[in-house]
C-alpha cells in the first residue's frame, strides 16, 4: 500500500499527457475560408452553406447583380 500514491501519481501525470497531446491541433491546418453569421441562430457558416450545420435553417442566397 505504499506504493499506491506513487501509482496513482504515475496514472495522473499519463493521463495529463496523453490528453494534452490529443487536444493539440497544430498539425491540423485551420481552416481559414471566409463565415458568414446565420439568419436564424448567428453562428458562422460558410456562405455558400444553403443549410445552417447548427440550427438547420434554410438559408436563401442572394447574390447580386452585376
Amino acid at each position: 500500500m505504499e506504493f499506491l500514491p506513487l501509482l496513482l501519481l504515475a496514472v495522473a501525470f499519463g493521463m495529463f499527457i496523453v490528453f494534452r497531446w490529443r487536444g493539440s491541433n497544430a498539425a491540423t491546418p485551420r481552416d481559414e475560408r471566409p463565415r458568414v453569421p446565420c439568419d436564424r441562430c448567428a453562428e458562422l457558416i460558410l456562405p455558400e452553406a444553403k443549410v445552417c450545420r447548427y440550427c438547420g435553417a434554410e438559408r436563401t442566397i442572394i447574390r447580386a447583380r452585376q
